[in-house]
């Protein structure tokens, strides 16, 4: 990456700069930087106020209304404009950054060299692969390629999605080249940054420098048929609840053999908060005793520590002689190879997943115990109906069905005799504080920093915490860089709920003025998504908006880079 703009010099004689003070040069420089309104009164020490005031004569001095013109006039009179941006655009222009999974593949004979018909041939299988699973693939001259996963939207397991590929891709090539070619891969997880145009669409450009170069240089870590796998991608599929056998040089084998194993429960679960919902499961254990269980819903929104509630709630079950079982409904193409969608899988031993309907009926082959799914929100609204309505003869067989879900589930469901719904919400200030302090150790700036900053989500709790740590005693955590499971975790639901992701990057710097021109129904769509809300207090413009949830609005911020910085000549 360029460094970005070039500093300013002094203004020449007769330049629009010549009658501004010293503190409105300072002020015009950090806009040139893309600097909000909030940067700004940080790095000069001043108010916000006074910033807002300084820009009013700025705007009058250099004759322009407003902060695109103020950059793009600065900028013209030091010639410091990229050769890649029109000087006449007069407008603000932005690459946006994204969460990615990289893919790289390596296609080569067992001995020789690879011939041009068998690369051409290599790298359509690869083409093909992306495509069908919504990635962009960079072909290279060889046998060899990148996929990128991300582009369009987030998926946090985009991990999976990608090792599923590269199986894929491995069995095509066997297929259509022979077995006497090798797929090698490497994977890993960062960020890329997307050109966009006026109305957010992607340009076409893409820069991914440092995921692709990590992703390559996992390559070599994988024998034949095999993939690497980059710590940040390690890292990703641990936070997914997927382990490797060896972590300390991670390779997943491309074989039609190789399944996901889930990590070991720890013995010991830490729980906060979550008072309230143990003892309403503790209840149905109760009842369970008395063959009159429930099928119970755990409904949360993302992060908010389903897992964690559940198995805290098995050392319950084991403490009173109750066997506990635990299931996971599998996300859209997560599996290896075949099919993944409708199908639940065991967590705790390692046994072929069944579709739904054959769980269900296995389902009435047990006694006295507790089933857990989890991740429902990943099958059909059928498969999910299938799933809650045979709660009535699992009470015949003393069978208490727990079913975690992301999001609300349908007013239908709940409404079924024997199923019960625990909606987890956010945590309380005593609850986030412990939890913290469990994270840290200690007390201290990062300590409150993280309580003031997570708005009570457990997930945004653990991951502030473990990225502060890492920084000197005396850093600024505003400045440091989004950590990528918080980032991939806020980008995934603004892409699944369809909200517009500059709007958002709008509201964070203050920009009132592109909120009030944007369309009402992309306004409404972020406020119903609970990430805006519409200011009340009478000194505030009544069309200026702020955020619900303080991290979103830090992560939103990080969203978008100004081409200038990226681009300098």
């Amino acid at each position: 990456m360029a460094r970005g703009l070039a500093d300013y010099q002094t203004p020449e004689s007769g330049s629009e700069e010549e009658v501004l003070s010293a503190r409105q040069r300072e002020i015009l420089t950090l806009l040139t930087q893309g600097k909000a309104n909030k940067e700004i009164a940080y790095e000069l020490g001043i108010g916000i106020g006074t910033v807002k005031q300084h820009l009013v004569a700025l705007y009058k001095k250099m004759g322009v209304t407003n902060r695109a013109m103020a950059v793009s006039k600065g900028i013209s009179s030091h010639d410091a404009l990229p050769a890649n941006v029109g000087a006449d655009t007069g407008k603000e222009l932005y690459l946006e950054r994204r969460s990615a999974v990289v893919l790289s593949i390596q296609v080569a004979p067992v001995a020789g060299l690879i011939d041009e018909d068998s690369a051409l041939m290599a790298r359509r299988i690869m083409s093909q692969c992306a495509t069908e699973a919504d990635a962009l693939f960079l072909g290279s001259p060889d046998a060899r390629g990148d996929v990128i996963f991300g582009l369009e939207r987030t998926r946090r397991y985009d991990c999976l999605r990608a090792t599923r590929l590269a199986h894929t891709v491995k069995h095509e090539i066997e297929s259509k080249l022979g077995a006497s070619f090798n797929v090698r891969c490497g994977m890993s997880c960062g960020y890329v940054l997307k050109g966009i145009s006026d109305d957010e669409s992607w340009t076409g450009e893409v820069i991914a420098i440092d995921v692709i170069s990590e992703a390559r240089q996992s390559i070599p870590k994988a024998n034949e048929s095999a993939m690497g796998v980059a710590p940040s991608a390690l890292a990703a599929l641990k936070s997914l609840g997927m382990c490797l056998d060896n972590n300390d040089d991670p390779v997943i084998p491309l074989n039609a053999s190789f399944r996901w194993c889930f990590c070991e429960t720890m013995n010991e679960i830490t729980l906060f908060g979550r008072e309230t919902e143990l003892k309403v499961l503790s209840r149905a254990l109760s009842s369970l005793e008395q063959n009159a269980p429930k099928t119970i819903c755990i409904e949360s929104g993302p992060g908010m520590g389903r897992t964690a509630l559940v198995r805290a709630y098995a050392n319950d079950c084991k403490a009173r002689g109750v066997s506990i079982q635990f299931f996971k409904a599998l996300m859209p193409n997560s599996r290896p190879m075949g099919k993944s969608r409708g199908l639940i899988e065991p967590m705790d031993e390692p046994k072929k997943p069944l579709a739904t309907k054959a769980f269900v009926q296995s389902l009435s082959r047990q006694k006295k115990c507790v089933i857990v799914v989890e991740d429902c929100h990943a099958l059909s609204s059928g498969d999910f109906e299938l799933l809650v309505t045979p709660s009535a003869h699992l009470a015949a067989n003393g069978v208490l069905l727990i079913l975690t879900y992301s999001g609300r589930v349908t007013p239908e469901i709940k409404n079924l005799d024997g199923v019960g719904v625990i909606r987890i919400g956010r945590l309380d200030d005593k609850s986030v504080a412990a939890l913290a302090m469990h994270q840290i150790g200690k007390k201290g700036r990062l300590l409150n920093w993280v309580i003031n900053k997570s708005n009570g989500v457990p997930a945004f709790v653990t991951s502030l915490a473990f990225a502060g740590v890492m920084l000197p005693e005396n850093a600024d955590y505003e400045r440091m860089p989004v950590p990528y499971d918080l980032f991939s975790m806020i980008e995934e639901r603004i892409d699944a709920l369809g909200v517009r992701r500059g709007l958002l990057f709008a509201a964070a710097n203050d920009d009132d003025a592109f909120i009030a021109s944007a369309p009402k129904e992309d306004v409404s769509r972020a406020i119903k998504a609970g990430f805006l809300k519409k200011n009340t207090e009478i000194s505030v413009n009544k069309s200026a908006y702020s955020f619900v949830n303080p991290t979103v609005a830090w992560v939103v911020a990080h969203s978008f880079v100004r081409r200038n910085s990226v681009f300098a000549r």
